[in-house]
């Protein structure tokens, strides 16, 4: 069984990556295009309409009981990092890392920061754990 870690990350509504386990066995790039695609497309669900705006969503941060990162790009133009403070401060526990010389697409733009993010936060909680 292929095992999928998916990490969704707050940008607006939600974007989401996936990157496969260890140990799944390495991903073709036809797979990670199909699901790169597959995140493309729910991610245009989610935001499409109202156009990536919902003036409820404060009342519905706090809910979020699980360790949560936020990954967010110091350059985003989209949705400035004062977005990333502002749902740190709604989401319980939750940590934000600014990656330097990044726009919007943090997983792209700077993979290795980002992945080095994931890393040291799943890190913490494996120690949590």
């Amino acid at each position: 069984m292929k095992k999928i870690l998916s990490i969704i990350t707050l940008a607006a509504t939600a974007a989401s990556v996936a990157i496969a386990a260890p140990g799944a066995g390495a991903a073709t790039p036809v797979d990670l295009h199909h699901v790169n695609l597959k995140n493309r497309t729910t991610t245009a669900k989610l935001i499409w309409q109202p156009r990536g705006y919902d003036p409820h969503l404060h009342k519905w941060l706090h809910r979020i009981d699980v360790p949560t990162l936020l990954v967010w790009g110091d350059d985003d133009r989209l949705f400035p990092k004062d977005y990333a403070f502002a749902y740190q401060r709604l989401i319980p526990g939750s940590k934000v890392t600014i990656i330097p010389e990044c726009g919007h697409l943090p997983q792209a733009e700077q993979r290795q920061a980002f992945v080095a993010a994931l890393e040291g936060f799943f890190d913490t909680m494996k120690v949590a754990a």
